[in-house]
């Protein structure tokens, strides 16, 4: 299982000696030049950052990690990444193009993690993970974050009540 219930302080400890390396908060109103509309898998019109600033958020984290010097354009974006964004645009900030999505990524010696947060009033992640794990209707929309979550090769998890997710990426889980 890779959907774990655990703080973000906790994963930022597990990391050891983080540096914060992106914080800033980005909307498609606020930062039009990062943001392109596009439709997900039940045509709705959603905005989300472009390729290039998923892909350059997501060679960050691997460089360190994997110590290699992959480019942004080389990289194939973790489709967890994608889910959290347009998570947060569509249920947590409810397609408002004023509200913000706060994007954090550190990185430690033992790994890194991206957070994103959203301006919503958050969810009982831990209800829905349970439904989800018993094989119950767990979701309220379509449901392919979860789905997506739990392939991922990295440690997914949510805090803030909800607001926030995180994916934290382990140097052993690269092995």
């Amino acid at each position: 299982m890779t959907i774990f219930i655990k703080s973000l302080q906790e994963a930022l400890e597990e990391i050891k000696n983080c540096a914060i390396f992106v914080d800033e908060k980005i909307s498609p109103l606020g930062r039009p030049e990062i943001f392109g509309r596009v439709k997900n898998s039940v045509g709705t019109e959603i905005y989300l950052p472009s390729v290039d600033y998923r892909a350059r958020l997501y060679s960050w984290m691997i460089k360190r990690v994997k110590n290699t010097e992959e480019k942004p354009c080389e990289v194939k974006v973790d489709p967890c990444i994608n889910e959290m964004f347009a998570n947060a645009f569509l249920h947590g900030n409810l397609s408002d193009k004023n509200k913000e999505i706060e994007v954090k990524l550190a990185v430690g010696y033992d790994g890194s993690i991206l957070s994103v947060s959203d301006e919503g009033e958050g969810f009982n992640y831990r209800r829905v993970l349970e439904n989800f794990r018993n094989g119950e209707k767990y979701f309220t929309y379509q449901g392919s974050g979860f789905v997506s979550f739990e392939k991922s090769k990295h440690t997914i998890s949510f805090d803030d009540g909800g607001r926030t997710v995180f994916l934290q990426y382990l140097i052993e889980q690269t092995s």
